[in-house]
């Protein structure tokens, strides 16, 4: 039976990285988006949206704190930042600029500050739990995920009218409010 305060998700093949378990807080905003305490480039303190769907971070044009530390290229990029979450530091941080992200957040971060590593959602203690190898799963189902493009999907089989069974993938989206949303490729296909 799952459980409802955690999502675990493998990251990469090889763990590695940290000696013992790490934990990040964050707090749930009313529009249930996860905002994570930021300090970038020591100096810009943020509340970012973590986005299961990307890996690196972005700033918000609606952004209420600014970030006056980063330095954009003309492409709307800017690498070689470093973040601290808590007494966690990751150096070499790319930022995108002029991204929209939810309410209450000054942009968002994405799945990069796990790289390697299992981390779990912890939605009844508002934290992240990060894990050097894999926890004790035997209480938990498995669920088949799929990397592409930074994103996880989770396929799933839709029952249409006349009981016609259709597959299709979701991607993972932390910062979605609605419930489902389908591409439009499918939407074209399945509907008349």
């Amino acid at each position: 039976m799952l459980k409802r305060t955690v999502l675990f998700i493998l990251l990469s093949a090889g763990l590695y990285g940290m000696k013992a378990q790490q934990t990040i807080p964050f707090r749930i905003t009313k529009h249930n988006n996860i905002i994570v305490k930021t300090l970038v480039n020591k100096k810009d303190s943020l509340d970012l949206m973590f986005q299961i769907a990307m890996k690196d971070y972005s700033i918000s044009p609606d952004s209420k704190r600014k970030a006056g530390h980063l330095i954009f290229n003309k492409e709307e990029i800017s690498d070689n930042n470093t973040v601290e979450i808590g007494k966690i530091i990751q150096e070499n941080v790319r930022f995108f600029d002029n991204q929209l992200t939810g309410h209450e957040a000054d942009g968002k971060i994405g799945t990069g500050i796990f790289e390697g590593k299992a981390f779990k959602i912890d939605y009844d203690n508002n934290q992240f739990v990060i894990y050097d190898k894999m926890p004790d799963l035997k209480d938990y189902q498995p669920i088949n995920i799929i990397l592409d493009h930074e994103g996880f999907y989770l396929a799933a089989d839709n029952i249409l009218e006349d009981d016609q069974q259709q597959e299709a993938y979701f991607v993972l989206q932390s910062g979605f409010s609605g419930a489902i949303l389908y591409s439009n490729e499918f939407t074209e296909k399945t509907t008349t």
